[in-house]
């Protein structure tokens, strides 16, 4: 992988050892649902940029493939993250309120 990506659902059936991701980037696209992840919104460490997340921008991957881990995010904000994922797919919109 060419940048971090967020850990969205790791898959148990069909698809043993696979990972659903989303973008997590410092490059400003002007993404109208990008998730911006400020200071304090990681655990145990901080990206070495300013990022945002593209709950828009799925893929998925095999866990072989996983290096390392970079930072880990609060829980609060992987479940808003998450919540953002299946919005966008249900009704085409994120969620109103953010933590």
């Amino acid at each position: 992988m060419g940048g971090p990506s967020e850990l969205v659902s790791r898959t148990h059936s069909g698809y043993l050892g696979s990972t659903v991701c989303v973008q997590i980037t410092s490059n400003p696209y002007g993404d109208a649902t990008a998730i911006a992840l400020g200071q304090g919104v990681c655990l145990e460490s901080t990206l070495a940029r300013v990022s945002d997340i593209r709950p828009g921008k799925l893929f998925t991957t095999h866990d072989s493939l996983f290096l390392r881990v970079v930072a880990r995010m609060r829980s609060d904000k992987l479940a808003y993250v998450r919540q953002a994922v299946i919005a966008l797919i249900q009704i085409g919109r994120l969620p109103v309120t953010e933590p």
